[in-house]
C-alpha cells in the first residue's frame, strides 16, 4: 500500500513539474508555447490538460480559427496590382508631420468593401505612430486632451474605429502582404481572432504575410 501510495506521489510530482515547465515556456514566448501545444510538438501531462488549456486560452483558439480556412479567405481577397502612396518614414515619430499626414490622406481610408486596403493600412500604422506621440504629450503634461477627444475633434474618427485603424496599421507593419488584400477594414475585423490566432501559431502562414510585397 505504501508502495503504490509512493508511486501515486511520483507521479503527481513529475506531472507537476512538467506542467511549471511548459507555464514558464509560456511566460517567455506564449505563442511559440500555444502552436507546439496545438500541434502535439510539446508534450504535456493530460491530468492538467483542462486547467492548462483554460490557461493559456487554447480553447478558444480551438474552438474561433481554423488555420487553413482563415488563409485561404484571405488569399481570396489578394490583389497584386502596385499602387503608389506617399508617406512619411516609418519611423517617424514628429507629432506635427503625423498629424498633417492624417488630416491631408484621411480622405483615401477605403470604406467600401472591395477597395484596396493598402491606403487604410498604411493610415492605420501612422494614426498609431501619432497616438504614441501624443500619449508621451500627455505624460509630460504637454496637454490635457485624451487621445480619444483629439481624434473626434481634428480627424472625425470615432474611438472604435481609431481602434480598428491601428490594429490595422500594427498588422501591416509586420505583415506587409495584409496590405495588398482588397476587403475593407470591417469585414477584416470581424476575423480579429482568427487571423491573429494564425498569425501566432502558424509559422508557414505567417512567414507567408510577413513577406514583403513591392506594391
Amino acid at each position: 500500500m505504501s508502495e503504490m501510495l509512493d508511486g501515486a506521489i511520483e507521479v503527481a510530482l513529475q506531472n507537476t513539474y512538467q506542467l511549471v515547465e511548459i507555464l514558464s515556456m509560456a511566460k517567455e514566448n506564449k505563442s511559440e508555447t500555444m502552436r507546439k501545444l496545438i500541434n502535439g510538438e510539446l508534450k504535456y501531462p493530460k491530468v492538467f490538460k483542462g486547467y492548462l488549456w483554460k490557461t493559456l486560452g487554447l480553447n478558444k483558439v480551438k474552438k474561433s480559427c481554423n488555420h487553413e480556412e482563415t488563409h485561404k479567405y484571405l488569399c481570396r481577397h489578394l490583389d497584386m496590382m502596385k499602387a503608389n502612396m506617399n508617406w512619411p518614414t516609418l519611423d517617424c515619430t514628429d507629432y506635427y508631420q503625423l498629424l498633417s499626414f492624417l488630416i491631408n490622406e484621411k480622405q483615401f481610408i477605403n470604406y467600401t468593401l472591395n477597395a484596396k486596403l493598402k491606403a487604410t493600412a498604411v493610415y492605420g500604422y501612422f494614426l498609431e505612430q501619432f497616438s504614441q506621440v501624443f500619449i508621451m504629450k500627455q505624460l509630460k503634461n504637454e496637454t490635457t486632451t485624451t487621445l480619444k477627444d483629439f481624434l473626434k475633434e481634428h480627424l472625425n474618427i470615432s474611438d472604435s474605429y481609431s481602434r480598428k485603424l491601428r490594429w490595422l496599421g500594427k498588422l501591416f507593419y509586420k505583415y506587409e502582404r495584409i496590405q495588398s488584400l482588397c476587403i475593407s477594414l470591417n469585414e477584416l475585423y470581424k476575423r480579429k481572432v482568427a487571423i491573429e490566432n494564425m498569425l501566432n501559431l502558424d509559422n508557414e502562414k505567417s512567414q507567408f504575410w510577413m513577406n514583403k510585397i513591392n506594391l
